[in-house]
């Protein structure tokens, strides 16, 4: 494409090209623009937030990892045209797919590793970026979180290549793999040109108009009102103790979120006050058999109340590692007893 300037319709001069001489001068652009995506191509008034460079995974560094306003997740790998290796890009970027899949069943471990990686953006924490990029209410950021555990658990990623010029055979098989496989695979081409200290970029997206089968996340279904949730305690047998946990342990947190699956009790934690779940209610995991079944990050429960590690856990009952939650490691199941317990020792600790 020729870009041509001029001043008062005189001293027209055409524009050429700027080399970019370094993938990691891609990588920073991404992660401070990351509008340069054309994403209006793929879904509408969509756009993408760039949640950390060098996302660690058994397989190596993600380049970028980005979500958008749906909750779909992006692997985003950055190549310059010189490079030799470019045709293996996708292969690579399956590669990472496959090892941010295993590697990340935890969502609690994920989102704990995204805050830790996301550097000064992420500094007021996941919940609250998650709202203030995208303009979300508490509802709507716990529907993007549950549908990020959900990418992340079924392995649901969309990837991005993302290059200073894509060849046609990457753009070939692109399209191919897209057309024939259950992948969704992009090609984004960032041009960039200099002029009296403005640097302009035409990007140009690939892939986006071709279907594939399941081209980004199914239809979302909306979070589930409070009423909806009670509901869903008094089909699995534990209304009361759902009921009381809600009643007794929203008052002791600073709000709550209400998602497709469960409450989450918030706090705002550290000087930035960011916004963390402290414990999450799970009715549709509950049984009258075991209890109700809550979802407690131990150490930051410990952190914002300002309980012993020991003194919390003693209130615990057994452990619901079967549990259909985001962490079942860090998911209990309480009986009357134990969430009389539980509610105890948090009040007694607030009242100091």
């Amino acid at each position: 494409m020729a870009i041509i300037v001029s001043k008062g319709g005189k001293d027209a001069r055409r524009l050429e090209p700027s080399e970019v001489k370094q993938e990691d001068y891609l990588q920073q652009y991404i992660h401070a623009n990351p509008e340069a995506i054309p994403m209006t191509e793929l879904k509408d008034g969509a756009k993408l937030l760039i949640l950390a460079r060098e996302f660690p995974t058994i397989s190596g560094p993600i380049d970028a990892l980005g979500v958008d306003s749906d909750g779909d997740v992006y692997i985003v790998e950055t190549k310059l045209y010189k490079n030799p290796d470019k045709r293996l890009v996708i292969a690579q970027m399956l590669d990472y797919g496959a090892a941010l899949w295993k590697g990340y069943q935890d969502f609690s471990s994920f989102t704990a590793q995204v805050e830790a990686t996301g550097g000064s953006k992420l500094k007021a924490g996941l919940d609250r970026t998650l709202a203030e990029f995208f303009g979300l209410g508490e509802e709507e950021v716990g529907t993007v979180l549950e549908n990020m555990r959900r990418s992340l658990s079924e392995g649901r990623f969309q990837f991005i290549v993302l290059m200073d010029r894509l060849e046609e055979r990457l753009r070939t098989l692109i399209t191919f793999v897209n057309a024939n496989s259950n992948f969704r695979v992009l090609g984004c081409e960032l041009e960039f040109y200099d002029h009296d200290g403005f640097e302009i970029l035409i990007p140009r997206l690939y892939g986006a108009e071709v279907p594939s089968g399941t081209t980004s996340s199914p239809a979302r279904q909306p979070a589930r009102s409070s009423e909806e949730l009670r509901a869903l305690a008094e089909d699995h047998g534990v209304a009361d103790l759902y009921n009381r946990a809600l009643s007794e342990l929203e008052e002791l947190h600073d709000g709550a979120n209400r998602t497709r699956t469960n409450v989450a009790l918030v706090g705002f934690m550290g000087e930035s006050k960011a916004r963390n779940t402290i414990i999450s209610i799970y009715p549709d995991a509950s049984c009258p058999e075991r209890g109700l079944a809550l979802q407690i990050f131990v150490g930051r429960a410990c952190k914002y109340f300002s309980i012993p590690r020991e003194d919390l856990m003693s209130a615990f009952g057994p452990r619901a590692e079967d549990a259909q939650t985001w962490a079942p490691n860090s998911t209990w199941y309480f009986d009357e007893q134990h969430l009389n317990q539980l509610i105890s020792t948090i009040s007694e600790a607030k009242r100091k």
